[in-house]
C-alpha cells in the first residue's frame, strides 16, 4: 500500500471495491463507462483515513496506444502504459488524490519496463479542466487529442481549441442583406 498523505492510501483494487467503484462511475454519468468494463486486476484505489474509497484508476501496461500519436519514434513492438479511467469522488476532488493515483500508476509503469504513458481524456463540459489537470502532472496533449508522458513523443503540448467568444461585427452590406432576407420572409420586425 502506498501512503499518499496522512489521510489516504493507494492500493490494488479488490472485488470488495466494486460497489464503491460503481458509485464513482454513477457520479460521472456523462461518461460512457459500463460497470461491467471494470477490470479489478488492472485497477487501483485511493482510500481515505476511514478506509473509504475516494479515487479509482484503471489502466494497463501492455498497450500500443502510442501508435495513435503523431510524432512518436518507438519500435513497432514497443508497449506503453495506458490510463483507461481516472475518477475521484466529487467530495474529495482538488485534494491531489488524482495526482497521487497517477504517480503510483507511473511507478508501476516503470516497474513494468515502460517509459511512456498514454491516455485519452474524455471530452465533455470539463474537458479544459481535465486537460489542465494532466498538463499539471507533466502530460502533453498531441494533435490527436491524446495526452502522453514519456521521452519519445512530441515535446510540445497542443492547446485545446476553444471557439471564439466574441461574435464578428457584420459589415454594412451584411446587415442590409440580412434585413432584405427578413423582408422577403415577411418578418414583422426589421
Amino acid at each position: 500500500m502506498h501512503n499518499i498523505d496522512s489521510r489516504s492510501n493507494i492500493r490494488r483494487a479488490e472485488n470488495a471495491d466494486l460497489p464503491s467503484i460503481h458509485k464513482l462511475i454513477c457520479q460521472n454519468s456523462q461518461l460512457q463507462i459500463s460497470p461491467r468494463s471494470v477490470v479489478i486486476d488492472k485497477s487501483m484505489v485511493a482510500l481515505n483515513e476511514a478506509e473509504q474509497m475516494v479515487g479509482w484508476l484503471m489502466g494497463n501496461h501492455d498497450s500500443a496506444a502510442w501508435t495513435n500519436i503523431d510524432g512518436y519514434r518507438m519500435p513497432d513492438d514497443w508497449e506503453c502504459s495506458f490510463v483507461i479511467w481516472l475518477l475521484v469522488d466529487e467530495q474529495h476532488q482538488h485534494q491531489r488524490i488524482g495526482s497521487h493515483l497517477l504517480r503510483v500508476f507511473e511507478e508501476t509503469s516503470c516497474a513494468a519496463g515502460n517509459d511512456t504513458i498514454v491516455l485519452s481524456p474524455a471530452a465533455g463540459p470539463d474537458e479544459k479542466g481535465i486537460i489542465t489537470f494532466y498538463e499539471n502532472n507533466g502530460y502533453r496533449r498531441a494533435k490527436s487529442g491524446n495526452m502522453h508522458k514519456g521521452p519519445h513523443g512530441p515535446i510540445i503540448s497542443v492547446p485545446l481549441q476553444t471557439p471564439a467568444s466574441t461574435p464578428q461585427k457584420l459589415s454594412k452590406v451584411g446587415e442590409e442583406a440580412i434585413l432584405e432576407y427578413k423582408r422577403i420572409l415577411g418578418a414583422q420586425e426589421y
